[in-house]
């Protein structure tokens, strides 16, 4: 299918994708793993994705936990992951990947956030089959090991491409509440550890919305 129609990320956001401009698919992986260890999971595919982009388009890309690509701030790929478990197949995960890879300039001024797309950073167009391939090949190879022992061997990785990693942020959560603090890190099941008033404190993937904190 060339053309996604319904797309969506995170909060329920729409994700808006353009017929050739775009590369958009879905992957559904089942894992014996408890749930609460899948956290690490979305952080892990936005790892993959900045290796395959590294490697075919090179630039300084970073991540916006838990797991927006960015370059110079603006959106490139968008990632959204939905679980299911059963006591007997233990859980079934939707992943559903979105990257921008050349979209047309009247496409990009309509979009309400900043976005930008592979060939505006590279002046190349690439090949999505080919992006598509290394992306696969590379996350098997991350899940191998993930399998085993979840996302710990890829966190110092991670925090070395978040974007907000030892810069102040505000969190906006589900019941309008506002936290303040310091990025620290990331736990080893994907949570964002943040330094606050209060000392550290854990935050989960959710309905969570991480920004910059405005000084004054």
């Amino acid at each position: 299918m060339e053309n996604q129609t319904k797309g969506r990320g995170r909060r329920k956001q729409r994700w808006f994708s353009n017929p050739i401009g775009s590369l958009t698919f879905s992957l559904l992986l089942s894992f014996k793993l408890n749930s609460k260890h899948l956290s690490g999971l979305s952080l892990l595919i936005s790892l993959c994705l900045v290796r395959v982009f590294a490697k075919l388009a090179p630039a300084e890309y970073r991540i916006k936990w838990p797991n927006d690509i960015l370059f110079n701030e603006r959106k490139i790929s968008g990632i959204l992951i939905e679980s299911k478990s059963d006591i007997y197949r233990g859980v079934s995960v939707i992943i559903g990947v979105g990257v921008n890879v050349k979209l047309p300039k009247q496409f990009v001024s309509n979009i309400e956030y900043p976005i930008t797309d592979l060939y505006q950073i590279t002046a190349r167009r690439l090949n999505r089959n080919q992006l598509l391939a290394h992306f696969l090949i590379e996350l098997y190879q991350l899940l191998n090991i993930f399998r085993i022992k979840g996302f710990e061997p890829f966190r110092e990785e991670w925090m070395q491409l978040h974007y907000y990693h030892n810069k102040p942020v505000e969190l906006r959560l589900p019941d309008k509440k506002t936290i303040v603090g310091v990025v620290a890190g990331v736990t080893s099941e994907g949570q964002l550890i943040l330094k606050t008033v209060n000392g550290l404190q854990n935050f989960a993937i959710g309905d969570i919305s991480l920004r910059s904190k405005i000084s004054g």
